[in-house]
């Protein structure tokens, strides 16, 4: 992810997103353990510039906060049923060191996708 610069608290923007956590439920037998792949534009809005952040690398101070949405109808499968895909993510930067943490949140409005959920923590700086 390359931020904007100058990053200021209110900056707008958007990216596209690929799903990465949506998976077929194992009872659609076609996609059986496969991960459901889509792209749609995404809103980052950088909220903060002054947050404190605790990782087991250290602490960051003066991190800059991204919320990170999207949602987009899409039709999937073999019968071409419409659902509703969201991603929605927080992203955390520390001034000189980058990514330090993020949430990460998939779900749809189906009952054949699986949602999904990670987060990611800095461990350590070598």
């Amino acid at each position: 992810m390359v931020l904007p610069r100058p990053l200021q608290a209110g900056s707008r923007w958007r990216v596209p997103v690929t799903t990465r956590l949506l998976e077929w439920r194992k009872h659609v037998l076609e996609n059986a353990g496969r991960r459901f792949r889509h792209t749609l534009m995404a809103d980052y809005h950088c909220e903060t510039l002054g947050d404190r952040v605790e990782t087991p690398a250290g602490t960051f101070n003066n991190v800059a906060r991204i919320n990170i949405s999207a949602s987009e109808t899409i039709e999937y499968g073999n019968i071409h049923e419409q659902t509703v895909i969201h991603v929605e993510m927080t992203q955390w930067y520390a001034p000189g060191v980058g990514l330090i943490k993020s949430e990460r949140r998939e779900s749809a409005d189906s009952r054949e996708l699986n949602p999904g959920e990670a987060i990611l923590v800095l461990e350590r700086i070598d």
